[in-house]
């Protein structure tokens, strides 16, 4: 065996995270649970199952409506059956918005491109050390993953209500001099988060740097995330506030 796959369950409670990675297929030397194989996270269905030429050609289970276990073509991932099977109305189910879509994982290992949403906030931010303020809808925390995922950068996030502001930093880390940084605490901006290069655990690691800044506003903990998804808390050592 030379390639896996990874399939989710075919059903109403799959989270957006498993649901968007399912058929995902990497090579056997890029297996690590948690961050290329399941268990993503705690209760986790996932499986994987070896891959080979013509597998698409078989037939997998999905649970209908009503409960009921049918059979589907193997090929179909859970994003093609949730279309055809699940939503109704146009009205969509458990993966609803483009990230969910375009998940780092599957960016970071080249299987997807950056989506619409995503593209928007890089043209806004082309270059090392560009500031811009999006409308809080308009871009999320897992977007950054994924541009960190696609360009080897780092990005930072700060939020006020409806506002947020995203910082592109370089490959090792995201400097913001200290009178922004200053300016953001005046203005009521929040550390929301920001990214780490990197798939392994250890890349979700803070530096001092991180923790100065989170000191610096006074806040209990920042969200830290890698290339592809995986996400931990910041939180300061006691001797550091």
């Amino acid at each position: 065996m030379e390639e896996y796959q990874i399939l989710a369950t075919l059903d109403g409670v799959t989270c957006a995270l498993c649901g968007s990675l399912d058929g995902v297929r990497l090579s056997r030397g890029e297996f690590e649970e948690g961050t290329t194989a399941p268990p993503f996270h705690p209760w986790c269905r996932c499986t994987t199952a070896p891959w080979f030429e013509g597998d698409e050609d078989g037939e997998r289970l999905a649970r209908n409506a009503e409960g009921e276990w049918e059979t589907i073509p193997a090929g179909m991932s859970y994003a093609e059956w949730q279309d055809r099977y699940v939503d109704k109305d146009g009205e969509r189910g458990i993966i609803n918005s483009p990230i969910e879509r375009k998940h780092p994982l599957k960016i970071e290992f080249g299987f997807k491109k950056l989506g619409e949403r995503q593209k928007a906030i890089l043209e806004n931010i082309p270059n090392i050390g560009d500031v811009h303020e999006f409308a809080k809808r308009d871009v999320k925390l897992l977007d950054l993953s994924a541009l960190t995922a696609s360009t080897g950068h780092e990005y930072a996030m700060f939020t006020n209500k409806g506002l947020r502001v995203v910082v592109h930093g370089n490959q090792r880390s995201t400097h913001i001099n200290d009178s922004y940084l200053k300016h953001l605490i005046k203005n009521n901006y929040r550390f929301s988060g920001h990214t780490h290069v990197g798939r392994k655990k250890a890349s979700l690691t803070p530096s001092q740097g991180d923790i100065d800044v989170l000191n610096l506003f006074n806040q209990k903990n920042s969200i830290i995330l890698n290339s592809v998804g995986e996400y931990a808390f910041i939180i300061p050592d006691k001797e550091d506030k």
